[in-house]
């Protein structure tokens, strides 16, 4: 893993807007003098990294690749976070410090996103057409049955509140 003050010797970052820039690097990071000018005149100054397969960004240095949320808060915070890094809003391109927090895997998964296959529009919540019931869980915690959808998602929220989710949790 990079130290963090190579990442802000090589990198600058925008908190307003979570964006990687590429510093103008010293002849240090080179074998050959002509490949420090080849670089700089290439990179420097020009937005760092892509996506990767999942869609979260990445910024390769020195053939390692991070993820650019965990680069920013090592850029602000000094060190390496311990533990995974939480988009509070869920965006998972938005790398503003303020959107970035630590949390440990079960608290990560607190602030998920609806799927995109969910057909009732609420996480945790299905219909049962044999029994013609709607259903309510968390995990595998049973919340209860229900003759009406807005009631399963009514108990489900609540749950959620109870249990301590965010409150994106589930949202599109």
């Amino acid at each position: 893993m990079i130290p963090p003050a190579d990442v802000k010797e090589l990198l600058d970052y925008n908190e307003q807007t979570g964006i990687f820039t590429w510093l103008k690097r010293s002849e240090k990071h080179f074998k050959l003098s002509r490949d420090c000018i080849a670089w700089n005149g290439r990179f420097s100054g020009k937005e760092a990294g892509g996506l990767d397969g999942r869609g979260y960004g990445t910024i390769s240095i020195h053939y390692q690749t991070y993820k650019s949320h965990r680069l920013a808060w090592c850029y602000v915070k000094g060190e390496w976070p311990n533990g995974e890094i939480d988009h509070i809003n869920g965006k998972i391109l938005d790398n503003r410090i303020n959107n970035l927090r630590v949390v440990d895997r079960f608290g990560n998964n607190r602030n998920l996103k609806l799927n995109v296959r969910n057909k009732t529009g609420k996480m945790g919540v299905r219909f049962d057409s044999r029994r013609n019931k709607w259903y309510a869980k968390i995990g595998s915690i049973y919340i209860g049955s229900f003759n009406l959808k807005s009631e399963a998602i009514t108990a489900r929220e609540t749950a959620e509140i109870e249990i301590g989710y965010h409150k994106n949790h589930g949202r599109e």
